[in-house]
């Protein structure tokens, strides 16, 4: 294995483990195309350009090119794709304190004492 390829992988490991990014999900929905916008869920996304929500929390992208929406957000207890919110336990002396605002700014945080 070369240095490079033991490097991304312990790069992909430290993200995974300390920062929590891959308790995320990844999905698509096909949707059509009218006027330069994706209707999804009742609302308007411009073509190829991204929203981010509060409720539910999450970013939702329209891909002109794949007719669909991608959707980022969290996960409750499993691994699925990067990237979105990752979920936390609370250790001893912190607390879980839910996010304000919209994608990511409503996951939630940790506060620690």
């Amino acid at each position: 294995m070369s240095i490079l390829h033991k490097c991304l992988l312990i790069t992909t490991a430290v993200l995974c483990t300390r920062c929590g990014i891959c308790n995320a999900y990844m999905q698509r929905a096909a949707v059509e195309i009218k006027n330069g916008h994706c209707t999804f869920q009742g609302r308007a996304i411009p073509v190829n350009q991204s929203i981010s929500l509060k409720d539910p929390c999450e970013e939702w992208t329209c891909d002109h090119e794949s007719n669909s929406v991608s959707i980022t957000g969290l996960v409750a207890e499993s691994t699925i794709h990067c990237p979105g919110c990752s979920p936390m336990a609370a250790g001893r002396g912190c607390q879980l304190v839910g996010g304000k605002g919209d994608y990511p700014d409503c996951c939630s945080q940790m506060l620690c004492y």
